[in-house]
C-alpha cells in the first residue's frame, strides 16, 4: 500500500525518519515500510511512502502506523488499518488408488473457483501429462502416462499458477505418488480374460448342476405321481394293469432309503475331453412326502486350449410334498475346483466356495410340469501364474446368483413317449477389483485387475422322444432309446456382450432292470453353435446291492 503524507499547516512539516507499525493481529511480523521520499514539506507540499505486509490467515486482520513528525498538537499520526485476510485457493491432487501400468487420470479439486490454469504448470515425475479439462471452474483432470512401467509416478501442482475471483494466487498442492504396475495393458487384458472365463465356466457349471438338480426332483415327483394314479386306477376297475408294478416298485425304491450310490461317465468332444461322476443317497419316509437327499458331482473336463479342470460339487437338500400336487426343497452346497491353466500365462487357478438354496416342482395339469430354481453362492479364488520372467498371484472373493424356471411335460403315444421341456436360467456374479501380486526377480510390486462382472443367461427348448425296444437281456427288463433334438441360446455379459444360438441332436440308449437296482445308458450328441461344432459321447452303469 502506499501512503500519502500532505502538510496542511502554515509551516515546514519535518518528518521523524521512516513510519513505524504496532499492535499487529493476524499480520506478518515482516512488515515492511519504506523511508518517505523527502523529509522536509513546505506548506501544501505531499511525500509517500509504501508499507508491505501480508495477513499469517484468513480473516480480520488489524496493525497500527505511526508517523512522527514536528507537529504540535499530533507529533505521533497513528493511522489505523484493518482489513480482512483472503487465503490462496487451495488445490489437492487425487488419482487411482492401484498400481498403474498405463495412462490414468489425475483430478486437481480447488477450493474455490480459478482461472489461468495451464498444463504445463503441473510437475510430473516419470510420466508425461495431457488433455487438460475443466470439469466445473474448480475442478480440472488431466492424464498422466507413465515413462518408465514398474516405477512409481508423482504428480504436483505449484503454488501461483492459478488465480481466484480477488486475483489471489493459489497455494501448491499435495504430492500424488501413484505406485507403478509391471505388467503391459496386453498382459493385463490377458490376466482379466483368464479371471472372467474362469468365472463364466464356474456360472455354466452351477447352472447346469442346479437344472440337473431340479430335473432329479421333477423325475421323482412325476413317479411318485405316476404311481399314486395307477394304484387309483387299479384300485377302480381291478384291472390287474401290468404297468402297476413296474412303476410302483420303482417307486418304492425313489421314496424309500437309498444307500450312496457312485457312477461314472466318460465323454470326449472336438473341443475338450471329459470324465465324470455323480453319487446319490437318500433317506425318507415311505409315503414320499418328506426325504433328505445327499447328491453331488465330480467331474474333470480338459478344453480346447489345454486348460483342466477337476472339480466337485456336493449337496445336502431336504424335500417335502405340500399337499399332492407340490414338492418343496432347499439346500445347502459346497464346491471345490482346480485349474491347470495353459497359456502366456500358465499356472493354478484354485476355487472353494458355499451355496445355498430352494428349488420346487409343481404339476400344472396331469403330466405337464412347471419347476424352477434359486441359489446363491460365495467363492474364495486363488490364482498363481506365470508368464515369461513374471510370476503373478493373488486371492479374491466372488459373489453369485443363479435362477431358473422349466416348463415340460410327458405325453404317452402307441409307438413312443414325448418329453418336451423349455428350460431358461440366468446366473450372475460379481468379481469386482482383483489385487494381484507381481514378481520380477527380486522385485515385488502390486498390481490391480478391474474385473468386473459375469452375467450368464440360457434359453434351450428340448423336446425328447423315447422309444421302448425290446431286446432280450437277463439282466435287464426295459430298454429305451431317446432322440433329443434341441435349440439353444446362450449370453454372456462381461465387458461386452455376445449372444449365440444354435441347435443339436443327442440320442441315448438306457436299460433298467425292473426292479430299479440296474441301470446302463450310453450316448451321442452333436450341438452346433454358431458355428462351433460340439461332438460328445458317455456312458453311465449303477448297480445296487
Amino acid at each position: 500500500m502506499t501512503y500519502t503524507v500532505r502538510n496542511g499547516g502554515a509551516q515546514t512539516l519535518t518528518l521523524s525518519g521512516t513510519p513505524t507499525a504496532a499492535n499487529l493481529v493476524n499480520v506478518d511480523a515482516g512488515i515492511s515500510i519504506t523511508a518517505p521520499g523527502v523529509l522536509s514539506l513546505a506548506p501544501g507540499a505531499t511525500t509517500t511512502f509504501d508499507v508491505t505486509y501480508t495477513p499469517t490467515g484468513a480473516g480480520p486482520f488489524s496493525f497500527d502506523l505511526d508517523v512522527l513528525s514536528n507537529d504540535r498538537d499530533e507529533a505521533t499520526y497513528d493511522i489505523a488499518v484493518p482489513g480482512n485476510g483472503n487465503v490462496g485457493p487451495t488445490v489437492v491432487l487425487t488419482g487411482p488408488t492401484g498400481p498403474q501400468s498405463g495412462p490414468f487420470t489425475v483430478t486437481a479439486t480447488f477450493s474455490e473457483p480459478v482461472s489461468g490454469l495451464d498444463l504445463s504448470e503441473f510437475v510430473v515425475g516419470n510420466g508425461t501429462a495431457s488433455s487438460l479439462v475443466m470439469v466445473s471452474p474448480g475442478v480440472y483432470t488431466i492424464l498422466v502416462t507413465p515413462t518408465t512401467p514398474g516405477a512409481p509416478v508423482t504428480v504436483s501442482l505449484p503454488a501461483n499458477v492459478a488465480m481466484d475471483a480477488d486475483s489471489v494466487m493459489n497455494l501448491a498442492s499435495n504430492m500424488l505418488s501413484i505406485d507403478g504396475g509391471t505388467l503391459t495393458e496386453p498382459e493385463r487384458e490377458e490376466l482379466r480374460d483368464v479371471i472372467v472365463e474362469q468365472e463364466v465356466r464356474e456360472l455354466r457349471t452351477q447352472i447346469g448342476f442346479n437344472q440337473r438338480a431340479a430335473k432329479g426332483a421333477r423325475d421323482r415327483y412325476a413317479l411318485e405321481q405316476r404311481c399314486r394314479a395307477l394304484i387309483d386306477r387299479d384300485a377302480t376297475d381291478r384291472s390287474g394293469d401290468p404297468d402297476l408294478e413296474t412303476e410302483c416298485r420303482r417307486d418304492e425304491v425313489t421314496r424309500g432309503n437309498t444307500p450312496l450310490i457312485f457312477d461314472t461317465a466318460l465323454q470326449a468332444t472336438q473341443s475338450n475331453t471329459n470324465l465324470a461322476g455323480s453319487f446319490f443317497g437318500q433317506t425318507g419316509r415311505f409315503d414320499g412326502e418328506r426325504r433328505r437327499l445327499v447328491f453331488g458331482e465330480f467331474d474333470v473336463t480338459r478344453y480346447e486350449g489345454g486348460d483342466i479342470t477337476a472339480s466337485f460339487d456336493g449337496r445336502v437338500a431336504w424335500e417335502r410334498l405340500i399337499g399332492n400336487d407340490i414338492l418343496l426343497g432347499y439346500f445347502i452346497g459346497a464346491n471345490v475346483a482346480h485349474t491347470d491353466l495353459d497359456g502366456s500365462f500358465s499356472g493354478d487357478h484354485l476355487s472353494y466356495g458355499l451355496s445355498a438354496g430352494a428349488y420346487f416342482v409343481d404339476e400344472l395339469s396331469e403330466n405337464l410340469f412347471w419347476d424352477g430354481f434359486l441359489a446363491i453362492g460365495y467363492g474364495r479364488n486363488d490364482l498363481d501364474l506365470g508368464g515369461g520372467v513374471t510370476s503373478v498371484g493373488g486371492d479374491y472373493d466372488t459373489r453369485s446368483i443363479q435362477f431358473g424356471l422349466a416348463l415340460s411335460g410327458i405325453r404317452e403315444y402307441s409307438a413312443f413317449e414325448l418329453r418336451p421341456e423349455l428350460s431358461a436360467a440366468v446366473g450372475y456374479s460379481e468379481i469386482g477389483n482383483v489385487d494381484l501380486g507381481l514378481t520380477t526377480g527380486a522385485t515385488r510390486l502390486a498390481d490391480t485387475i478391474v474385473a468386473g462382472n459375469v452375467t450368464l443367461a440360457t434359453v434351450r427348448f428340448t423336446p425328447e422322444f423315447i422309444f421302448p425296444v425290446a431286446v432280450p437281456s437277463p439282466a435287464f427288463d426295459e430298454n429305451d432309446l431317446s432322440v433329443a433334438p434341441s435349440l439353444t441360446c446362450e449370453y454372456i455379459d462381461t465387458s461386452t456382450s455376445n449372444t449365440e444360438c444354435g441347435g443339436g441332436l443327442e440320442l441315448e440308449w438306457s436299460a433298467t432292470s425292473n426292479d430299479g437296482l440296474r441301470e446302463f445308458s450310453a450316448r451321442i450328441e452333436r450341438e452346433v453353435i454358431s458355428g462351433n461344432i460340439r461332438d460328445s459321447f458317455g456312458f453311465q452303469f449303477r448297480s445296487e446291492f
